[in-house]
C-alpha cells in the first residue's frame, strides 16, 4: 500500500470517529486541525478513494500559450514538418511576431503531442576538445556528400552527383556546389570557386583523407601530392588532414550535410546538373542568412559583416 492510500485510510478513521464525537475532541485525539476534519468530512462519500490527496498542479498559467499561438505553431509545423525546433522558432519570431522563447515553444510542442518524449540516451563518450576559432578563414572544413539517387529525375538516370561543401569554422558561413564526379579535378575547381566567393582570406583548409583531396592512402602514390594539394601550395594555404575514421573532427561540415539531407534533398528533384546547382544556390542563400543558436541567434552573414567591419 502506498503512502497516499495509507493517508486516505487515516482520514477515513478520523471522519468516522468524528461522527460519534465532537470535532474538537476528534482533533485532540488524532492531532489534526479542526479545519482539516471539516474539509475531509465534506469530501467523504463513504469510500476511501474520496479522501485520497488530489493533485495541486494548476490547470492553467497566466503566461501559457494562447489558443491563437497554439494554432499558429500547429499550422507552421504541419506546413514544414522537416524543420528543426530552432528553425521553427526563428521563422515564427521573424515572420509571425512570435515573442516566446525557445523553451516555451518546446514545452508547447510537447504538450500538443508533436514532440514525443525522448528516449534515454546512452552514456556519451568523452568528446574531443577543439579550440574556438579567432577569425574568419582560420579553418575552413571541406567534405563531399553523395546526392541521393531519390533526387534524380529520369533525365539524369543512374548518373551520380556529388556535393562539395565548405564551412568556415568561425562564422559557419557555407559554400556548396554540385559536380558529376568527386575527383581531384573537381576538388580543384571547387577550391577556385571557394576562393572567388569567400569574403575573407583563407588560412587553413581541413579535409578528410579522401582520394579527391590527398594521395595519402593511395598505393604507390603516398609521397606524391594530389592536384588539390598542389593547388593549395600554389595559393599558400595550409592543408590539414584529420585522422582516419574520425569524422567528428570535421564535425561542422558533417552537421551541415545532415541538415542538407533533411531540409533540402528530402523535398527536391533535379533534372540536370545545372538545375541542381540553381536550386542549391537558392538554398545556400537561405542557410547563410538563417540565425543560428550557436551564433547567439545571429546569421553567418551578420557575423561576417561584423568581423569584416572591425577588421577594416
Amino acid at each position: 500500500m502506498n503512502s497516499l492510500k495509507q493517508e486516505a485510510y487515516f482520514r477515513q478513521r478520523v471522519v468516522k470517529y468524528a461522527q460519534t464525537h465532537s470535532v474538537t475532541q476528534t482533533a485532540r485525539m488524532h492531532r489534526v486541525s479542526r479545519t482539516s476534519i471539516y474539509r475531509w468530512r465534506k469530501r467523504w462519500d463513504g469510500t476511501v478513494q474520496s479522501l485520497v490527496e488530489r493533485s495541486s498542479r494548476p490547470h492553467s498559467h497566466p503566461r501559457m500559450h494562447t489558443p491563437a499561438e497554439d494554432k499558429l505553431v500547429v499550422r507552421m509545423w504541419n506546413k514544414h514538418p522537416e524543420w528543426l525546433l530552432d528553425i521553427l522558432w526563428q521563422e515564427l519570431r521573424t515572420k509571425h511576431g512570435y515573442t516566446r522563447n525557445r523553451a516555451t515553444l518546446y514545452r508547447a510542442l510537447r504538450r500538443m503531442g508533436i514532440y514525443k518524449q525522448p528516449k534515454p540516451k546512452k552514456k556519451p563518450r568523452l568528446k574531443a576538445c577543439f579550440p574556438p576559432m579567432e577569425f574568419a578563414g582560420q579553418q575552413v572544413q571541406i567534405d563531399v556528400k553523395y546526392v541521393p539517387i531519390a533526387c534524380h529525375s529520369g533525365s539524369l538516370g543512374d548518373k551520380r552527383l556529388y556535393q562539395f561543401t565548405a564551412v568556415d569554422a568561425y562564422s559557419r558561413w557555407e559554400f556548396k556546389m554540385i559536380y558529376d564526379d568527386h575527383s581531384s579535378t573537381s576538388a580543384v575547381r571547387f577550391l577556385a570557386k571557394l576562393i572567388q566567393k569567400a569574403p575573407f582570406a583563407i588560412s587553413c583548409i581541413q579535409t578528410d583523407n579522401g582520394t579527391e583531396f590527398t594521395n595519402r592512402f593511395v598505393p604507390g602514390c603516398e609521397n606524391t601530392k594530389s592536384a588539390f594539394e598542389k593547388a593549395l601550395c600554389h595559393m599558400d594555404i595550409q592543408h590539414r588532414l584529420i585522422r582516419p575514421a574520425t569524422p567528428k573532427h570535421n564535425g561542422k561540415v558533417e552537421r551541415v550535410h545532415r541538415f542538407d539531407q533533411r531540409l533540402f534533398y528530402s523535398k527536391n528533384i533535379f533534372y540536370s546538373l545545372a538545375d541542381a546547382n540553381r536550386k542549391l544556390a537558392a538554398y545556400l542563400s537561405w542557410c547563410n542568412n538563417r540565425p543560428r543558436s550557436v551564433l547567439s541567434n545571429r546569421s553567418p552573414s551578420s557575423v561576417l559583416f561584423d568581423f569584416l567591419s572591425v577588421a577594416a
